[in-house]
């Protein structure tokens, strides 16, 4: 597995992020616990990013 670096924000700024406590939460999207400090994956999405239409 590659150690890319895809993201420079963590769990808990993603919009899958579902907080658990104080510093716990859980991903949505891979349906896993995670900390809300860890770098966010390749998956993650800004939780108020604009959405991007194609047109």
């Amino acid at each position: 597995m590659s150690n890319n670096q895809c993201h420079n924000f963590g769990c808990r700024q993603c919009r899958f992020y579902q907080p658990d406590g104080h510093y716990h939460g859980s991903c949505a999207r891979l349906n896993v616990t995670v900390d809300g400090q860890w770098q966010a994956c390749c998956l993650a999405l800004r939780a108020f990013a604009p959405l991007v239409q194609n047109v």
